[in-house]
């Protein structure tokens, strides 16, 4: 077993949204700006690779504890008219810590299935991504 350590960084760009009155009276129009947001996390765990001789296959592991330092998920939206109203768009919360599990086994054929296991606290949902 080693010990490991990960840190990621993703941006994520909003594009500008706008909606104009065609006809003279005045309407309710949405309008707002693009956004760009910026997302870190690290994890620290212990890998471990086992080695099956007679199969020709390899069995990679992961296990670690992972914490999110960026947690909003909200986007301002702003109504041209009337004036000052506005509201925010919020995406699903996210928890800060999440225990992971990352499971993978490589023949020497190419074939390497693998599976990534994230549990998060608070009742928060369990996500399974491959």
């Amino acid at each position: 077993m080693t010990r490991c350590a990960a840190a990621q960084a993703a941006s994520f760009n909003l594009q500008r949204y706008g909606e104009r009155a065609i006809v003279s009276a005045p309407q309710f129009v949405l309008n707002y700006a693009s956004q760009t947001a910026t997302a870190t996390r690290n994890e620290f765990g212990l890998r471990t690779d086992k080695t099956l001789a007679l199969q020709g296959k390899t069995l990679p592991g992961i296990a670690a504890g992972a914490h999110d330092y960026d947690l909003d998920r909200g986007v301002p939206v702003l109504f041209q008219a009337p004036p000052g109203t506005s509201f925010v768009v919020n995406g699903a919360r996210s928890d800060s810590d999440a225990a992971l599990a990352k499971v993978e086994a490589r023949w020497l054929n190419g074939f390497s299935p693998a599976g990534t296991f994230e549990l998060c606290r608070q009742g928060q949902p369990v996500e399974l991504v491959e």
